[in-house]
């Protein structure tokens, strides 16, 4: 009687986990920052400079895509979207493609001479006006740029980018603009320190 009954409870369970499954929540679509912007010529060159792994707001180490109702209001999730890496590996990436034009990018100082361009991705969310109405991109970097364990100079850096749409895929465009943006301002201070 008891085998009777167990098969009696799996049986009924497979059609209730089957309306279950009929209602899982589709996995969140990615967003990165796109194909890198066309660039100028090149017109300054370096030998070698070290790149190692960004530092980041401690939100920004994950996948989510955050924003905020107001800039001083608290971090939100979307939950339908993700980024396809966290945002400092996507913004590292961006700007290590830029210096590669430039001269040899590694992820490590080997020699006491190498540069090293140390960078902290502070802001890297979408700000939503307080009524709602409209949201901006807003992106910060931190850089420190040092040799042989001295400071060479410092930069720091905001860009902002209004939105086309109140939407994650809208805020990713103008991320990936307000990014472009303060990646070339960084590049042209570092052209100064290095030259």
């Amino acid at each position: 009687m008891r085998s009777r009954r167990r098969w009696l409870m799996g049986a009924l369970s497979l059609p209730l986990a089957g309306c279950s499954l009929g209602k899982v929540a589709p996995a969140p679509k990615e967003l990165d920052l796109g194909l890198p912007p066309t660039t100028e010529p090149v017109s300054w060159q370096f030998k070698a400079i070290a790149l190692p792994a960004f530092n980041q707001a401690k939100q920004l180490g994950f996948e989510d895509v955050i924003w905020r109702l107001g800039v001083d209001g608290p971090p939100n999730r979307y939950a339908t979207y993700r980024w396809s890496a966290p945002p400092a590996r996507l913004v590292r990436e961006r700007l290590f493609e830029q210096l590669s034009l430039h001269g040899a990018v590694l992820t490590e100082t080997i020699n006491a001479d190498m540069p090293q361009l140390r960078v902290t991705l502070m802001q890297f969310e979408q700000i939503y006006a307080s009524d709602g109405a409209s949201n901006e991109a807003l992106v910060t970097l931190q850089a420190v740029l040092v040799r042989d364990g001295q400071v060479l100079g410092q930069f720091l850096g905001t860009e902002r980018e209004l939105a086309r749409a109140n939407s994650a895929p809208a805020g990713a465009v103008a991320l990936r603009s307000a990014t472009d943006r303060l990646i070339g301002r960084l590049m042209q201070w570092l052209s100064n320190k290095l030259n």
